[in-house]
Parts: structure tokens; C-alpha cells; sequence
């Protein structure tokens, strides 16, 4: 495979739009990122690419859409050998990096960054009799300015490298309004892409302990682009918010091929677990864990949670918790830390809308009409969004975890997920450095707590599949050990139950995997044992079936239940840090969206300041003198030349001259005066440092802003003296 750009240089403004609406303001909106960076969505790229394709085979070229591309499903026999990505803007990395180092600064608001590089455009429709607007007829329109390169990194054999290069040198238009003048553009297939990556090499593995012993090594996954998970229910529409163990061991399967797979699994037992969130907490990065279903969120308060464990018979409610309203904490992922502290965290997950257009070329968009093509709609996915880390790990024997390391260690990008050929999918995985398992863990007490860390797969007798409480209870009496002397009744257990439907979609073999019930992940069993008991268990406990996937993943602990009241804790959300100045030396984009903000600045001061000198004025102002400057400044391009203007218009002696000449001389005084700590103000509201500007320009602006107003109120207050 080579790696190539899509390069697309924008002829004319464009439209590219996802459906989505994200102002009032506006009725069609452009898609965006989360900082404010316009882009143009791989599949819809992709759409474009394969319509050229279309009519290059329809003109006779050897070229075939469904090789490039691919065809309907996401079965291999239907995957395309092209992949594509979403095409950001020249320099999109820098500029991104610019911003998220500084992302709270108001400067950097994602709508002052959209704004550099968009605007609005406004469109009515006119009745051809009457020549007039027709009512309720005007949309607004945002469009990416002319004149913008965006470039969309693509994967490509070397064998379909010119096809590609074909169908990117016919596509001249992309996006909303094509045949009203938007959306022309020029598209190039580029040179090679380095494959150069500091994070690639060999991660040396500790040396090898004793045969029968097992290491563990925990991954990171990386989001580089979006990632579709997808659920048992409702298809492409919902997506999972974690990484199950299933689809590292299918990206294993698809890096190592099916043979060499097959038989490397089978050198010993391999669990991988499900990669969940990752967060800090207690100053280190942690794996966050499924809120346990005996956390209960207070109505109303947002910051305390109850924990229902202590909840029992012997526990003394006070008045403060019986006027409480107790709610089973909503879905999340939680860490708790050993002073009660409960750092919360929910996975940021996306709604990104595509439609299908119709078989029919002539037809030209997306629509579900009688008699046009079922596929030819529009569709949503969910998905999770981009930029954050899911922890997880590896557990097998030191010739395994080697040879998943040295696996991953090579690869630079992989691809997870669906719809991994554009837009979606795009990951890297950093292993960690490996450790050896401790075979026994101890624990005492009188009261055993266990919790499911992932959804379980659970037998019963008959060998069918069961959410019955009590098979999950003997399933983990047989894990931990717990002698069947030891009387474990209903009556001494208390179950926080979760359920949930799994299934899921083998890809190499192209068939569905069944679909049941099973215990979800925050399911506990608290269960009281006749006497203190000390038990000895391995540091990785699963429990039930298909733990290689991951599932079965259980926490054992014992705890203290001499509490006499429930117990409160504190929750943790975290909270974003504002900076307060910004130095914009040596950041080019920093530098543009302070000119762009600086622009309203002066726009906002002088008018405020026009009204200001006309309201507190006793001369009679000439609405002819202020007309004639706005022309002036037309012509000009410093305020110098514009006295110099003022002067040679008004040299005649007569008493009119003299008078627009005074009252001129006063507005260029006004506006001097004005700008004179202009660009202070603006550094000190902004919090900008080493901020510098073009003094005649901004004062050029000033005075037409300036101008512009006075012309204005004049006529106003002309209309208020004189209503006839």
C-alpha cells in the first residue's frame, strides 16, 4: 500500500454539510471540528471520488468502482482497497496543536476559529411576476472561503495508484449548490507520505520467568479519528462507548493472518480485556470501570453520591438521608480512590449524519420518493468521537505477550471498528511494558464484595445460557474457592444486578455470533460469610465463557460494614484550567484570529464613540461632509492622506467650506484621539502579550467605522426632527 494526499484547492466557496445543525442562526451549516477547523468528511470525499469513477467507466475507461471503493456492506468481499480520510486543512496539525494548547483562551473559541475561515451567506428566492422577494423565501448559508487547500491523507496499492490519480483529476465540484456557483474545485493525488513515526520500534520485553507463568501488559488506544463500535441494537445507528477484548484479538488476527493467528492463540490461555476510558485521577492515569449499580447519585446534587452497600438492617438512617432522593447512578465510568473520592467520566460520543445518493445519477441527492432506490436516504451514525484513550490489557504467556508487543510496536496506525475505509476507524495502540501476574493475592474479612469489571457469559446446569443470580453466585463461589460447607444463602447475599443483550459480527468468517442475555458490566454481589475467611485468589479473576474476548472480568475485595450510617462521598468531574494570557509571538494563527477579533474590536469602539460625539455635539453636522469622507477613505490609505484630502477639498475661504472643513478636521481629531491606547484595550480584554498591529490600518478602520455610524445616527436624528 502507498500512502498518498488528496489535495483540494477551493476555486470558489463552498458548502460541504452533514445535515446537522449547530446555530439557529443559520439553516446550513459547514462541517466542523470540535476547535472550530472546517473539513471535508472522508465519505463524502469518497462519494464524489466513486460518482467520477462511475463516469469514467461510463466513457469506456478500464477502471472499476467496486475494486476502488468498494460495494454495499461491510463484509470483506465488499471492502474497497482505497482508504481515505478526512480532508483537513494545510497545516491542520500545527494549527491544532496551537489550540489545544491554548484551548480555553477566548481567543481560540472554536466559532473566532470557524469564523477565519468561513462566513455567512444570505439567499431569497424571487417571484418572477412581481420581481419581489417571496415571503419567508431567505436562507442562510455558511461557506468555506475560496482560496483554502485541504488535503486528505489516502492509503492505495501501488497497482490502482493511476486510477486513483484519474477519478481525482475529473472530480471539479464538491458540496452544496454546485450549478449556482459553489463547490468548484481542483483535486490532485500527491506524492508519498513518509512513514515516519518516533513512536515505531521494538519494546524490550523483561526476561522470561519460569514456564506456567503468565504476564500481563496493559494498551493504549489512541483515537485519531472516530471510532463505530457497533451495538446488538440498532445497527450503525448506536455504538458502544468501549473497546471489547474481541477486537484487538480480530486486529491480531488480521496483522498475523488466520493461520499464524490460529496457532498462536492456542500457545496458552489469553485474556484480553475490554479497553475502557482512561482518565487522571490521583495524579497518575488510571483505567476507569463501569459505575457499580450500588452507587446512587443524590437528586440535585451533582458533586455527593450515596453508597447503597451500607445500606442494611443495621443501619441508623438519620433525617439527613430520609428526605434524600436516591437514583441509581446514570451510565458511566468511574475510578474511587482510597479516601472515598469518585472521579467520574462519561465517553464523549458523536451524532454524524450521510446519506446515500440514489442509483439514478440524474436524480442528484439523497431521497426515500415512491419509485427511487431504498438506499438512496439519509442515515446517522453514532460514534466515539476522536482524541481520547482507552486503557486495557493483555494477559498470556511471555512468548505471546512478545509477540503482540513486537506486533504492535511496528505498526504505525491500525484500524478499528466499522466503515473503516473513510472517516472512521483510524487508532494507534502503545503497548506498556510488561509484568509477571502474582498467582496469589490474599484477602480477609467477613464480607465479600464482587464486581463485574465487563459484561459475563454465564452457564447454567443445563448448559444453557442464564441471568439467573444464583448460577452467577455459584459460578464465582467455584472461581474464588469457597468450600460448598460454607452456608451462602439468599438470605446473606445482596445482588446490584445489570443486564445487558451482546452479539456481535465475526468479519473474517462473515457471519453474525448469537446474540443472549448476560450480566452487564457494575453488576456486584455482596456476600456475608459465616466467620472472618481468608481467601487466595489470582491478581486476573474471570468468570463465565469467551474470556479471551474479554468478558468475565471480575474485582474481588473484602469490606467494612461497622458503619452505623450511609456513607456519602465526594464526586470529581474535573474542571478545565483557564489561562490567562496568551503570548502570540511566534504563533501564526494566534496572530490571525487576533487581527479578526481586533477588526470587531475597532468596528464595536468606533461606532459606540460616533454616537457618542454626535449625541454630545451642538454644531449642526452636515450629513454631505461625512459622505464625502467615507469616499475619501475609499481612496486613501492612511489617515495622513486622508487630512491631506480634507484639506485640499475645503481651501476655499467661504463660510460653508470652512465650516465642513472644521467640522472634518474635528472627526479625524476624534478619531485619533480614539486610537491613540486602542490596541492596549484590546491586548488587556483579550489577555494577549507581544501583540503588535498595523497602526495606519487600524486606524483607516476606525475612522470608517466611524464614519459609517455618524452617517447613520445623522440621518436618524434628521427623521426624528422632521417626521414629514
Amino acid at each position: 500500500m502507498e500512502k498518498k494526499w488528496i489535495v483540494i484547492r477551493l476555486l470558489s466557496d463552498m458548502c460541504v454539510s452533514d445535515g446537522g445543525v449547530y446555530n439557529s442562526a443559520l439553516d446550513t451549516d459547514i462541517c466542523h471540528d470540535d476547535l472550530g477547523f472546517p473539513y471535508i468528511p472522508a465519505k463524502r470525499l469518497k462519494g464524489c471520488l466513486r460518482e467520477c469513477a462511475l463516469e469514467l467507466k461510463d466513457w469506456g475507461d478500464d477502471i472499476s468502482p467496486e475494486e476502488l471503493f468498494g460495494d454495499k456492506g461491510d463484509g470483506k468481499i465488499n471492502a474497497g482497497k482505497v482508504r481515505i480520510g478526512n480532508a483537513q486543512l494545510q497545516n491542520y496539525e500545527e494549527y491544532r496543536k496551537a489550540v489545544l494548547k491554548h484551548k480555553n483562551h477566548i481567543v481560540f473559541h472554536p466559532q473566532n476559529v470557524l469564523s477565519h475561515y468561513s462566513y455567512v451567506r444570505t439567499q431569497t428566492a424571487i417571484d418572477s411576476e412581481t420581481g419581489v422577494a417571496d415571503d419567508t423565501s431567505l436562507r442562510t448559508m455558511r461557506v468555506a472561503s475560496r482560496g483554502l487547500i485541504f488535503k486528505a491523507e489516502c492509503e492505495v496499492p501501488k497497482e490502482l495508484s493511476d486510477k486513483l490519480s484519474r477519478c481525482c483529476t475529473s472530480l471539479t465540484q464538491m458540496g452544496i449548490a454546485r450549478t449556482r456557483g459553489l463547490g468548484e474545485v481542483i483535486v490532485t493525488l500527491e506524492q508519498d507520505i513518509p512513514d515516519v513515526d518516533d513512536r515505531i520500534g521494538t519494546l524490550a520485553m523483561p526476561e522470561k520467568k519460569d514456564e506456567g507463568t503468565f504476564w500481563r501488559a496493559n494498551y493504549t488506544i489512541e483515537l485519531e479519528e472516530a471510532v463505530i463500535c457497533k451495538s446488538v441494537n440498532g445497527e450503525e445507528a448506536n455504538t458502544l462507548d468501549y473497546f471489547e477484548g474481541s477486537k484487538i484479538l480480530g486486529l491480531l488476527a488480521q496483522k498475523m493472518g488466520q493461520e499464524a493467528f490460529l496457532s498462536f492463540i492456542n500457545e496458552g490461555r489469553l485474556f484480553c480485556s475490554n479497553a475502557y476510558i482512561a482518565e487522571c485521577a490521583d495524579g497518575k492515569r488510571v483505567r476507569m470501570e463501569e459505575v457499580p449499580a450500588f452507587i446512587y447519585s443524590i437528586k440535585d446534587n451533582k458533586s455527593e453520591y450515596i453508597n447503597k452497600i451500607y445500606d442494611n438492617k443495621d443501619t441508623a438512617k438519620t433525617l439527613e438521608y430520609a428526605d434524600m432522593q436516591l437514583n441509581q447512578m446514570k451510565h458511566s465510568y468511574v475510578y474511587q480512590s482510597v479516601d472515598g473520592k469518585l472521579y467520574r467520566r462519561e465517553v464523549e460520543t458523536e451524532e454524524r449524519y450521510h446519506h446515500r445518493r440514489d442509483d439514478d445519477k440524474s436524480v442528484g441527492r439523497a431521497s426515500s420518493k415512491q419509485g427511487q432506490s431504498e438506499d438512496a436516504d439519509f442515515y446517522q451514525i453514532s460514534s466515539i468521537c476522536a482524541g481520547q484513550k482507552f486503557v486495557g490489557y493483555i494477559v498470556g504467556t511471555w512468548e505471546q505477550i512478545k509477540k503482540i508487543t513486537d506486533t504492535f510496536a511496528q505498526t504505525e496506525s491500525a484500524y478499528l471498528g466499522y466503515s473503516r475505509n473513510s472517516e472512521y476507524g483510524r487508532v494507534r495502540i502503545i503497548m506498556e511494558k510488561p509484568a509477571v501476574i502474582r498467582n496469589e493475592n490474599t484477602i480477609e474479612g467477613k464480607y465479600l464484595l464482587v464486581r463485574l469489571l465487563s459484561p459475563a457469559i454465564i452457564y447454567n446446569k443445563h448448559a444453557s445460557y442464564s441471568t439467573n443470580p444464583q448460577d452467577l453466585l455459584d459460578e464465582i463461589r467455584i472461581v474464588l474457592g469457597i468450600r460448598p460447607e460454607i452456608d451462602v444463602t439468599s438470605e446473606k447475599i445482596r445482588k446490584f444486578l445489570n443486564y445487558r443483550t451482546i452479539g456481535g459480527f465475526n468479519v473474517t468468517w462473515g457471519d453474525r455470533k448469537p446474540i443472549l442475555q448476560a450480566f452487564d458490566k457494575g453488576t456486584a454481589i455482596l456476600i456475608e460469610l459465616p466467620e472472618n475467611t481468608v481467601l487466595s485468589c489470582p491478581e486476573i479473576l474471570v468468570i463465565g465463557e469467551r474470556n479471551n474476548e474479554g468478558y468475565g472480568e471480575i474485582a474481588v475485595s473484602m469490606v467494612d460494614l461497622k458503619q452505623t450510617e450511609l456513607v456519602k462521598g465526594t464526586v470529581i468531574t474535573g474542571s478545565r484550567s483557564n489561562i490567562d494570557e496568551l503570548d502570540v509571538s511566534g504563533n501564526p494563527l494566534a496572530i490571525e484570529l487576533a487581527g479578526d477579533l481586533l477588526k470587531e474590536f475597532v468596528q464595536y469602539r468606533a461606532s459606540s464613540a460616533s454616537i457618542r460625539d454626535i449625541r454630545r455635539s451642538e454644531r449642526d453636522d452636515k450629513l454631505s461632509t461625512v459622505s464625502n469622507m467615507i469616499q475619501m477613505c475609499r481612496e486613501c490609505s492612511c489617515l495622513s492622506e486622508v487630512e491631506n484630502s480634507v484639506q485640499k477639498r475645503y481651501e476655499k475661504a467661504s463660510a460653508e467650506k470652512q465650516e465642513k472643513k472644521k467640522h472634518a478636521l474635528a472627526i479625524l481629531k476624534a478619531v485619533r484621539d480614539g486610537c491613540k491606547t486602542i490596541l492596549q484595550e484590546f491586548a488587556s480584554a483579550y489577555h494577549l502579550t507581544n501583540y503588535s498591529a498595523d497602526s495606519s490600518k487600524t486606524e483607516m478602520r476606525y475612522l470608517e467605522a466611524y464614519l459609517v455610524q455618524a452617517k447613520y445616527t445623522m440621518r436618524d436624528d434628521t427623521r426624528q426632527k422632521d417626521p414629514a
